[in-house]
C-alpha cells in the first residue's frame, strides 16, 4: 500500500469526479485528487492552528446559543 504525500497548501476548490472521468488510482490518479487536495488543506489549517502559541487553550467556541463562547469555555476546562 502506497500513501499519499501530504503537502501544506491551500486548494480553493475542491475536484469532483465527473461521470465521464476515467477514475484511477496512482499519484496523479482521479481517484486521489479530492484526497490529496483535502490532506494538503488539513495540513494548512494544522500548521496555522499550531503557529498561535496557546491554541491548546483555545476552548471558547461562539454560537447562537453560546454567543460569548462562556459555557463551552468552562466545559472543556479541567478545573471549571
Amino acid at each position: 500500500m502506497t500513501k499519499i504525500t501530504e503537502t501544506i497548501k491551500w486548494a480553493d476548490e475542491i475536484y469532483q469526479i465527473a461521470r465521464l472521468d476515467k477514475v484511477e488510482g496512482g499519484a496523479t490518479g482521479t481517484a486521489n485528487i479530492q484526497a490529496k487536495q483535502l490532506a494538503a488543506r488539513t495540513q494548512f489549517l494544522k500548521t496555522m492552528l499550531e503557529g498561535f502559541t496557546d491554541y491548546r487553550e483555545s476552548t471558547f467556541f461562539k454560537t447562537a446559543e453560546d454567543p460569548d463562547g462562556t459555557i463551552a469555555g468552562r466545559a472543556a476546562t479541567p478545573a471549571g
